[in-house]
């Protein structure tokens, strides 16, 4: 009994030691982690105004800290201070050589409970116990962003390109207040430098939150273990599955015919799963985002339910092509779980990859042109490989209609002169016992096309909890019968 005691007053102290004080955690030479990349951005504080960290004490606060030991600004600082039109220039770590990183008591005693659940601390240990470095994530959080204006929309866009940050979602044409947000990811000590470069109104708390509290431990529970990699699958659909698992499950599964439509960048085979004889044929796609696990086997699980459908594969041909993107989704198991592009080179040597989707729905005005970004999806449509063998693809099949399962916000776009939108937004409401928001855009393809965005169920943004997938795939498999059901005459 003693010993817990001591045990309970030691973690109090602990806990009551960095909240009381807020002091940030110690410097770490990172000089020794070749792996990390690191970034320091070229903004100039506010005039008078030492440089400053911001970071989140125990009582979720976000606080400052002036690294030369002055006083901190009290006040907003002021948008004609920040550095509009600079980016942040990406260093080595050996020329960095010390970045603040979360060390001090309550961060070790985080590390300590997750070594109790995985046997080791997976950031420090000499064999790590999962395929890639997770300190990468560290401290790492996802803020939402609420607007009511384009205008707003467009400083939060344009922000997170200043700092080449990853915007994970951009949700425009919803209705109510707070039905048009945006979320990013980035390290707690660069929310300072973000908030600089948005309008005054939308750096009020009112106006943003925490989406993900933490990135890391987010990511590490959507992650089998290395020794679990090369273990036997007790159920397909219990787990996401790697690129390999995925080709030898269709293959070998007795209803489904298995064709590549081509070779990714880095030579993998696009596989496309088809099943069904009748004359109209529909191409069903995802997996164009590499870390959209989720997507993935929420379509692998409906095309499973679809193949006892005899009635169903007498009218129509579907085509499942559930890796688009087969080098990126190598990639995000392997290097970076939150990987979304390919792998394709572009023009900056270090910048590798074009955003898929957006290279198939290539519009001039809404790409970027800075190959470091996110969103960058080449500088002319289907400059990605892969959307270039999806496009001759549906053209080859001569499919009536399109549909894509992405994440995540709940909405069905489609581009379908004969729908009625309410019509079509009940049934998809009534398939799914979810309030789906339908939307109209545009797609520059040639047949009818649909996207399907599944909701944020655990609110975990693409980091969806493996739990789900038969959830999910319900829904995937109801929403797309809803729209074979507009294309049965």
């Amino acid at each position: 009994m003693w010993i817990l005691r001591v045990l309970g007053a030691t973690l109090l102290t602990l806990y009551l030691a960095e909240l009381g004080n807020g002091e940030p955690s110690p410097a770490v030479d990172l000089s020794s982690f070749p792996f990390v990349s690191l970034t320091t951005s070229q903004c100039a504080p506010p005039s008078g105004v030492a440089a400053t960290e911001v970071w989140r004490d125990k009582r979720g606060q976000y606080r400052a800290h002036s690294a030369g030991g002055g006083p901190v600004h009290s006040e907003e600082p002021s948008p004609t201070d920040a550095c509009q039109g600079n980016r942040p220039a990406a260093v080595p770590a050996s020329e960095a050589m010390v970045q603040t990183l979360p060390g001090g008591p309550i961060y070790k005693v985080k590390q300590f409970v997750m070594s109790l659940f995985y046997k080791d601390t997976p950031i420090d240990h000499e064999e790590p116990q999962f395929p890639m470095d997770l300190l990468q994530y560290e401290d790492e959080v996802v803020l939402r962003f609420n607007w009511t204006s384009a205008r707003d929309e467009a400083a939060f866009v344009g922000a997170a390109e200043t700092l080449v940050l990853d915007v994970w979602n951009v949700r425009r044409d919803g209705d109510g207040d707070e039905a048009n947000y945006g979320d990013v990811r980035l390290p707690r000590r660069r929310l300072r430098d973000f908030l600089r470069l948005l309008p005054k109104s939308m750096r009020k708390p009112s106006r943003w939150h925490e989406h993900v509290e933490d990135v890391q431990l987010a990511v590490l529970s959507t992650l089998r273990r290395s020794r679990d990699m090369v273990a036997p699958r007790r159920g397909f659909f219990e787990d996401f599955g790697t690129l390999d698992e995925i080709t030898q499950w269709l293959s070998s599964h007795p209803s489904i015919a298995v064709s590549s439509i081509g070779s990714s960048g880095e030579g993998r085979e696009i596989i496309s799963a088809s099943v069904g004889t009748g004359r109209k044929h529909i191409v069903i796609t995802a997996g164009m985002v590499a870390r959209e696990w989720a997507s993935i086997s929420a379509l692998l699980y409906a095309l499973d339910s679809l193949t006892t459908d005899r009635e169903l594969l007498r009218k129509y041909t579907l085509h499942f092509v559930p890796v688009v993107n087969p080098d990126g989704y190598v990639f995000s198991w392997e290097e970076d779980r939150l990987w979304r592009k390919n792998r394709q080179t572009t023009a900056v040597g270090i910048c590798s990859g074009l955003a898929v989707e957006r290279s198939i729905n290539w519009t001039e005005t809404a790409t970027t042109t800075t190959p470091c970004s996110e969103e960058y999806a080449g500088k002319g449509p289907l400059d990605a490989l892969e959307a270039r063998h999806v496009a001759s693809f549906i053209d080859s099949t001569g499919a009536a209609a399109a549909i894509d399962i992405s994440s995540y916000s709940q909405q069905v776009a489609y581009s379908h002169n004969s729908v009625d939108p309410k019509e079509f937004a009940t049934r998809i409401q009534l398939a799914t016992e979810r309030d789906y928001e339908v939307i109209e855009e545009p797609w520059t393809g040639g047949v009818d096309s649909f996207q399907v965005r599944l909701p944020d169920i655990d609110h975990q943004g693409f980091l969806v909890a493996k739990k789900r997938i038969g959830e999910l795939g319900s829904q995937v498999e109801n929403i797309v019968r809803v729209i074979l059901d507009l294309h049965s005459n």
